[in-house]
């Protein structure tokens, strides 16, 4: 029973990973050649825990850029800092977080 767990992960990952690639080969492009960053402000959400499953809201900026890259399949890194919220994507800075821009 075990051998066929350790079988399944080998097998199941490279083949996730084929297709994502071959899927969506420009964001697999831009996962690999551009790195982002959400730099500062306050990343946690002051929601009681049955409010986040039925009513989740998003109130802070931090949660907003990192629900909206999510939902993007986009990778980030989270480099809590003081300050407010800065999004690095590549060599860009955007202070702030705003959808628009980043599309």
């Amino acid at each position: 029973m075990r051998i066929s767990f350790v079988l399944s992960a080998l097998f199941f990952m490279p083949v996730f990973q084929g297709i994502a690639q071959y899927g969506n080969p420009a964001l697999e492009t831009f996962r690999a050649s551009i790195s982002v960053i959400i730099e500062g402000g306050d990343c946690r959400e002051n929601q009681p825990f049955v409010g986040q499953l039925f009513q989740p809201k998003a109130t802070k900026l931090c949660t907003r850029a990192r629900s909206y890259l999510s939902s993007n399949s986009v990778r980030y890194s989270l480099h809590p800092a003081a300050g407010d919220l800065r999004l690095i994507i590549g060599s860009t800075t955007l202070n702030g977080f705003d959808e628009a821009a980043t599309q």
